[in-house]
């Protein structure tokens, strides 16, 4: 079985590199500029779409112009197919897409021709060998594509490479795990173990105020004020990575060590929707909401549950997901369901069998059942 791994590494390119890459960050942000312009003219006027295969074909003119003409025309290609990825997410529910910033804007991508050196380098398209610094290297395996990002430190290539599945650990059938993501806690498993909330946001909260009081105190435009902006980025970046490390740490760890993991399917943009409401019907504990919103998006439950999908397939580990109702309200031992379990956050007292415990971890166990008896196949019921 081949999987997807993609490895990720931060380039020392030249001075030439780098002006090249920044160069053709510019030209394929105006080819998306132009490539959206003429999709929302060509329905304004005429009521008609274009598809992202003629708008492709419209490339050829546009490679008469000198700073684009150096772009490698994959590159390229795939600028317009970011584009009509943007239009597919929007006839299904999402956003607009929105014109492509200089700020926002910082990534290529290659599909193709992008080759390992001998060493701790990496052959691209018209770039030539590009050193990176000594990190990881794939084994074996054959390259999809790489995306080049530039970050507020530098220059990174993100590789994916198709390779054979990893040899896991032979697991035992009742290696069977539930997990409760909450707030005090970033989550508790049916074993009773809990993993604290790393609260990373706020370990930064101090830094990031100073830093954006800093911007906000520069005049628009000056040197100063970009300055005081590329420093607030590399906090947030920060924030980012230090979020990522724990994350990917937490969901190695349990794809590792059990066979199947069931978690709840949460509605996650539900849950993190504002209370504030309109001005006729104005919404309440709008305060308390906004900061139980900050925490929950903090812990990036999302991302977590993502990493704990694609790493379950690499080892072996089944992941499901369960129906969330009442998983903390139901008492594990009598089966008794009543709202009025949960005295409090943190304590569970069932009012039928006065069974106490965690109510975190007796959500994890309710989750690991439901789950289980999912797996389990009914009986059909016996011809009368």
């Amino acid at each position: 079985m081949k999987i997807i791994k993609t490895y990720k590494h931060k380039l020392k390119p030249t001075k030439i590199q780098s002006a090249k890459i920044d160069s053709w960050i510019g030209a394929c942000r105006v080819v998306y500029n132009l490539a959206l312009e003429t999709k929302i003219y060509a329905w304004q006027s005429h009521k008609t779409t274009i598809s992202r295969f003629e708008l492709q074909k419209q490339l050829i003119e546009l490679k008469e112009v000198d700073y684009i003409k150096n772009v490698p025309s994959q590159v390229l290609q795939t600028t317009i197919q970011r584009l009509d990825k943007s239009y597919q997410s929007f006839f299904k529910g999402g956003g607009f897409p929105k014109w492509a910033k200089k700020d926002k804007f910082k990534s290529l991508c290659f599909p193709q021709g992008v080759e390992y050196g001998k060493g701790f380098e990496i052959k691209l398209p018209k770039l030539g060998m590009v050193s990176f610094h000594k990190d990881r290297m794939p084994k074996n395996g054959i390259i999809k594509q790489a995306i080049l990002t530039k970050e507020i430190d530098g220059y990174y290539l993100s590789v994916q490479i198709q390779e054979p599945q990893p040899i896991s650990i032979p697991k035992s059938e009742n290696q069977v795990l539930g997990i409760d993501m909450g707030v005090a806690h970033f989550l508790t498993d049916s074993n009773g173990v809990h993993v604290a909330n790393p609260k990373v946001l706020s370990q930064y909260e101090r830094e990031l105020r100073i830093a954006q009081r800093s911007v906000a105190r520069k005049s628009k435009g000056s040197k100063n004020r970009q300055k005081a902006k590329d420093k607030l980025a590399k906090i947030h970046l920060k924030i980012k990575r230090v979020r990522q490390d724990f994350l990917h740490k937490q969901s190695r760890s349990l794809v590792q060590n059990n066979k199947k993991i069931i978690i709840e399917d949460l509605k996650l943009k539900n849950m993190t929707k504002s209370a504030k409401g309109t001005l006729e019907t104005p919404g309440k504990n709008v305060n308390a909401k906004s900061g139980l919103n900050r925490v929950l998006l903090d812990v990036s439950i999302g991302e977590f549950f993502r990493q704990l999908e694609y790493k379950g397939k690499w080892y072996g580990t089944e992941i499901v997901r369960i129906d969330p109702k009442h998983t903390s309200q139901i008492c594990p031992e009598c089966g008794n369901k009543d709202k009025g379990n949960r005295k409090t956050q943190a304590k569970f007292v069932c009012t039928s069998c006065n069974y106490t415990e965690n109510a975190d971890k007796v959500a994890a166990k309710n989750i690991k059942q439901r789950g289980s008896d999912r797996a389990i196949p009914r009986k059909r019921k016996a011809l009368a």
